[in-house]
């Protein structure tokens, strides 16, 4: 329980809550309330069926990175460790609980595994890019003079940095043995996921993910009787919302996601209460499916379950 109330978890997750809180204060509380008693009941589960196509999905190009990266535990440990991390991604570093969850129940190299799951939002990233760039997002036609002002920058700075040959201290802990080590293997690793038919897999199987969870936004907004979105309007509110999350140096999404996801529903013309009404129902359902599965593999896999709960610890760095 102690770990549990450390102020590094809870920081940021209470900043993210009052960020919501925030939010619908601003949107006008009992608008906010209207609109969520008026949800329709036979969208439910629909949205579900996206969501878990979302997660099973996203879970399938985990597995096929990490099989890419030479990482090769059974199936039922990766969609144990897959299906617990999809709970505790809202906490800082909560991403590489997968990781540690394959390394505590098979010894698998971190260092290996966690390019994998390094190498998801990335991807994700780059797939927000080229969609927001397809589809823009409405009045908003600065959107995309400034994504491609960024990416030059980006490219400039890049380019720079090895023109010079700017290498950075590393941090005191960096330069220990052992963290070294799984360094290089993280290094090494991403090296074999850049190539062409990993990449061609990898924006397949994240663009109809992400299509997935786009289509539960779409359809949660017409179980609040916004029939003005579109499914490509969705798709554009969606991927602006992630990306923003992918891109912001927080610890957590929570708050970050709502707050931008309800900026890009606004810009296409959702009223401001169902807007954010919209992104609290999006948020409810995807950690109510991730709470769910997780509790489904828990039960199913009672082995994997036990050797995570095992009284060892990770080989000190």
């Amino acid at each position: 329980m102690s770990r549990l109330l450390r102020p590094r978890l809870l920081i940021p997750l209470a900043a993210g809550v009052s960020v919501v809180a925030a939010l619908v204060g601003l949107a006008d509380m009992g608008k906010v309330l209207v609109a969520l008693r008026g949800f329709r009941a036979v969208y439910v589960l629909p949205i579900v069926a996206l969501i878990v196509g979302y997660n099973l999905v996203r879970g399938l190009l985990w597995y096929y990175l990490l099989q890419r990266v030479d990482v090769r535990p059974p199936l039922r440990t990766v969609v144990f460790s897959y299906a617990v991390g999809e709970i505790t991604k809202y906490s800082p570093v909560g991403n590489y609980v997968p990781n540690y969850l394959l390394h505590r129940i098979r010894r698998a190299n971190f260092g290996l595994s966690s390019a994998a799951t390094t190498y998801v939002p990335y991807s994700e990233m780059a797939i927000c890019l080229l969609a927001l760039l397809a589809l823009g997002l409405d009045h908003w036609t600065w959107l995309r003079p400034a994504i491609l002002g960024g990416l030059a920058l980006l490219a400039l700075s890049a380019t720079t940095v090895v023109r010079l040959g700017w290498k950075p201290p590393l941090p005191r802990i960096l330069r220990r043995r052992a963290v070294l080590e799984q360094l290089h293997s993280f290094l090494e690793a991403s090296k074999a996921l850049f190539r062409p038919r990993v990449l061609m897999v990898t924006g397949l199987l994240g663009a109809t993910y992400l299509l997935a969870a786009a289509g539960a936004l779409l359809l949660i907004a017409r179980g609040f009787g916004v029939t003005s979105l579109s499914l490509p309007s969705a798709v554009a509110a969606f991927c602006f919302s992630l990306l923003l999350t992918l891109v912001a140096p927080l610890p957590t999404d929570v708050g970050a996601l709502e707050l931008s996801g309800t900026g890009a529903l606004l810009a296409l013309g959702v009223p401001g209460a169902r807007g954010v009404a919209i992104m609290l129902f999006n948020r409810l359902f995807t950690v109510g499916v991730a709470l769910a599965a997780a509790g489904l593999v828990s039960l199913l896999f009672p082995q994997q379950l036990s050797a995570a709960m095992a009284d060892r610890r990770m080989p000190a760095v």
